[in-house]
């Protein structure tokens, strides 16, 4: 198992797990609970609860892709055995122990609340064009009385739904 040593000690594996978590930019799943994410994190990471995993693979980008894994002691194996046999590949994989996070506040890789890393993008073409369509539509972003409308037909994950939705000026229906 992956973490600590019986002395508390960050195990020499353990340890290359977190810093590659730190290094690369593949994707870190929090797969602790919600609560547990919040009161702390590591910087950069998703908080995707195992429990929530299978309804939430639509946020993860397009396989294949490379992942990194933190959880529980006790969870680990069950969050690894979600991802085996996923077009996935689990790189590192954290449990989270104290000896973790005590490495984790050394190197000032941890954070504190609720903010995730979004990993999924919308439609290479949408972030391209859609300043323009606004710009020429003449709508600002900051009055909800003047929106404008998109119908995301065969939306798929509705990722580019979510993406005009969140620019706060697009009414968008499915």
């Amino acid at each position: 198992m992956l973490g600590s040593s019986s002395k508390g000690e960050l195990t020499g594996e353990a340890m290359a797990n977190l810093q590659t978590a730190l290094a690369r930019a593949s994707p870190l799943l929090d797969m602790r609970t919600a609560a547990a994410f919040t009161t702390r994190h590591l910087r950069s990471s998703t908080s995707m609860p195992l429990s929530e995993f299978a309804h939430r693979t639509g946020e993860l980008p397009p396989p294949p892709c490379d992942v990194i894994v933190l959880a529980e002691p006790g969870e680990l194996e069950a969050s690894l055995a979600r991802l085996e046999g996923s077009k996935w590949r689990v790189v590192a994989a954290l449990a989270s122990t104290d000896a973790l996070w005590e490495a984790a506040e050394e190197l000032g890789a941890t954070a504190v609340g609720t903010e995730s890393r979004r990993l999924w993008e919308p439609s290479p073409h949408l972030p391209r064009v859609v300043d323009e369509i606004e710009r020429l539509c003449g709508v600002p972003h900051s009055d909800p009385q003047h929106r404008l409308r998109a119908l995301d037909l065969g939306c798929g994950r509705g990722r580019d739904a979510v993406y005009l939705a969140a620019r706060g000026c697009w009414e968008v229906r499915l």
